[in-house]
């Protein structure tokens, strides 16, 4: 294994909004301070203006086109090249921390019902009323979920049940990053 590499995206802003390339609309201390320290890239150009193929395209060194995930809400396949992947087979421990959007989880949730109310690309709400007749109880549907998550995105997931969507959200809070919980009225 050779050097150690911390490679990080601040989330979409335009060249110019950073201090260290001369922006002074707002204030980048952190972050003018890693461009101080590390390799800065002046003339790059994003691979999409919208934040899922981009953050793709630089994980995978594709365009849109070749990797896929053409538009957000459209996932970077599983099997896809990924320089992370590259650099785990050649012994360095890899991690990705922040949510990159690689992965939306809609269609795994539109499975279970139709009323899917997406929150960000990787959480939403979901009204499982209407299908406990075919699958199961709360607790039955998301232990297929989480399973689902898994199998297909090999990450974890945590799911919080409840008759309200704030009582869902905290219980949910609640058991991260790899667990369930319901709260029942009782």
């Amino acid at each position: 294994m050779g050097r150690k590499i911390l490679f990080i995206t601040t989330d979409q802003q335009r060249f110019d909004t950073l201090g260290c390339n001369g922006g002074i609309l707002s204030r980048t201390p952190v972050v003018d301070r890693l461009a101080a320290n590390g390799i800065r890239y002046t003339r790059a150009q994003p691979a999409s203006v919208v934040c899922m193929p981009s953050r793709s395209s630089m994980l995978t060194g594709q365009f849109p086109t070749t990797h896929g995930a053409w538009m957000n809400g459209v996932p970077l396949a599983v099997d896809a090249p990924s320089f992370a992947e590259s650099l785990h087979d050649q012994g360095y421990a890899t991690s990705l921390i922040g949510k990159a959007h690689f992965e939306p989880f809609m269609d795994i949730f539109g499975r279970y019902t139709p009323l899917v109310e997406p929150i960000s690309l990787d959480e939403a709400f979901l009204d499982v009323t209407g299908s406990r007749k075919l699958i199961g109880d709360g607790p039955t549907i998301a232990k297929k979920i989480r399973e689902d998550v898994y199998s297909e995105a090999g990450i974890t997931c945590s799911v919080g049940i409840a008759t309200t969507k704030f009582i869902a959200k905290l219980a949910s809070g609640r058991c991260k990053p790899d667990g369930m919980l319901e709260i029942t009225h009782d």
